[in-house]
């Protein structure tokens, strides 16, 4: 069996990023290798007037049928109705405490009752990940197909209801969900957590992470429902004002926050077709950056300590910090505080790229548009003039906007930039002479990879690319129909 010693060696840390993987990408049923703090819960099952989605598209047949309406919209309006429904149910849809006559405290003893390492990776020299950028540095083909099996394995399973026996049956889908840009992306996210806490199993925090936010999704849901409706009240904007409402729900978390996360991981969301989903890389970078710095854990093999105990927390101590995030957005857009050093300089920021800009309406693009991809481009020096923002703090989040706003067209097209070296990357990573970017190489690789999927440094793989079109829409208010396309897989 593994244990925490393993986290040096390529068994234990090919494990490790497994259940990373799998935590991170939604998986279908809560107590498969990733559900260590699911032990003793369950989901409560039946609802008041629960009814079947098959049921819910019957009624939008029944209501719909006379409007002649696209089967596009009627895939909207079905998946609109159905948050709808479990957001107004969030309290019945919880989760109870239960007796399991399997349940371990021990996170190894855990884990190992799902798969042997050992039979998929059978060499187990040891990993300086201070020297490691790809999984291709670690793993052999076989080993990283081994990896890639495992994690869509564990993705696929799925609980179906049998009708004759009146009991949930642990299925398999046998369809593959990763691929291996996927698997690289996920690499990355990796790498960068180690290198936060290079002694510890990292997929110990994904999986409180993934517990916390299934637990509490719909809660967050309600919450955001709760606050639109209140900003808009006519009694508290009759009696105080939605500006007060909005300070004083920011100090009450504003306190909360500060007690509880140093304890309790906060999550992180993003909005996606009125659908938050949460982010469990961005959750752990803010929970794993508080832990490094106290350096509790650098000589746990030594002391005692376990950092892999089984613990119960309660889980709405985990959203003070996307609270306090969405009420701080609600509140920024009703005050007006310019900094005029910083509104001199955007101004002339954008006089310099005046030709970047018509390129841009050339495109289609509007006033605003092109106010807020300057601001990305300028990784978000400007945001508090009220520009809306997008995280672009990692490379390949940089280089994807690039892509999609025409970035690399216009210094090909208008510059006369080839981009056919790693040096010329360098005006496009420093597009505002502010930023601190320096991996070109990188650039390069992706860029020279655009029509390849089956490389390492294929840019756009499926769900990951997916995700950040659907956040471009939500946070930054651009249709995606504006974006460049990605290239078209020819296929034999």
């Amino acid at each position: 069996m593994i244990n925490y010693k393993g986290i040096s060696n390529k068994q234990g840390t090919a494990l490790d990023f497994i259940i990373y993987v799998v935590a991170s990408d939604a998986p279908q049923t809560d107590d498969t290798i990733h559900g260590f703090f699911f032990q003793k819960w369950t989901r409560r099952v039946h609802t008041p007037f629960f009814i079947t989605n098959e049921e819910v598209q019957n009624n939008i047949h029944q209501y719909y049928s006379k409007y002649n309406i696209t089967d596009d919209n009627k895939r909207k309006i079905l998946n609109r109705v159905s948050l709808d429904r479990l957001i107004y149910y969030a309290n019945e849809l919880v989760f109870e405490k239960i007796e399991n006559a399997d349940f371990t405290d021990n996170y190894f003893e855990y884990i190992d009752s799902f798969i042997d390492i050992t039979k998929y990776i059978t060499v187990n020299d040891r990993v300086d990940f201070d020297s490691i950028e790809f999984i291709e540095e670690i793993y052999s083909k076989k080993e990283i197909e081994e990896i890639l099996d495992n994690i869509n394995f564990f993705l696929s399973e799925y609980d179906n209801y049998n009708e004759d026996t009146k009991e949930f049956e642990r299925l398999n889908a046998n369809a593959k969900k990763l691929t291996l840009s996927n698997l690289n992306e996920y690499f990355e996210e990796y790498v960068s957590l180690r290198l936060l806490l290079p002694n510890i199993f990292i997929s110990y925090y994904a999986s409180l992470v993934n517990f916390l936010s299934t637990k509490e999704l719909y809660n967050i849901h309600k919450f955001v429902k709760e606050i639109e409706a209140n900003i808009n009240s006519p009694i508290i904007n009759n009696v105080s004002s939605k500006v007060k409402y909005l300070e004083t729900l920011i100090l009450e978390n504003e306190k909360l926050l500060f007690k509880h996360s140093f304890v309790v991981p906060q999550l992180s969301v993003f909005f996606e077709n009125s659908k938050l989903i949460p982010m469990v890389y961005e959750s752990l970078w803010d929970y794993l950056n508080i832990h490094s710095h106290t350096e509790l854990l650098t000589h746990f093999y030594l002391n005692g300590i376990n950092p892999y105990a089984y613990k119960e927390f309660d889980s709405e101590h985990s959203l003070y910090g996307m609270k306090l995030k969405y009420l701080n957005h609600l509140l920024f857009g009703e005050r007006e505080t310019i900094n005029d050093d910083l509104d001199d300089e955007f101004n002339r920021f954008a006089d310099v790229k005046s030709n970047f800009a018509i390129f841009l309406k050339r495109k289609n693009f509007n006033v605003d548009e092109i106010r807020i991809i300057l601001n990305a481009l300028s990784e978000n020096r400007y945001s508090e003039f009220g520009i809306r923002y997008l995280n672009l703090s990692r490379d390949i989040y940089f280089f994807r906007f690039c892509y999609f706003f025409y970035v690399f067209d216009y210094f090909e097209e208008i510059e006369g930039n080839e981009l056919n070296t790693i040096i010329s990357f360098e005006d496009v990573v420093n597009f505002n002479r502010n930023n601190k970017r320096e991996n070109k190489q990188q650039y390069h690789k992706n860029y020279i990879n655009i029509n390849n999927p089956d490389s390492r440094d294929y840019p756009f793989a499926t769900k990951k690319t997916d995700l950040f079109l659907s956040e471009i829409e939500s946070t930054l208010g651009i249709r995606r129909e504006k974006l460049k396309p990605i290239p078209e897989i020819k296929t034999n």
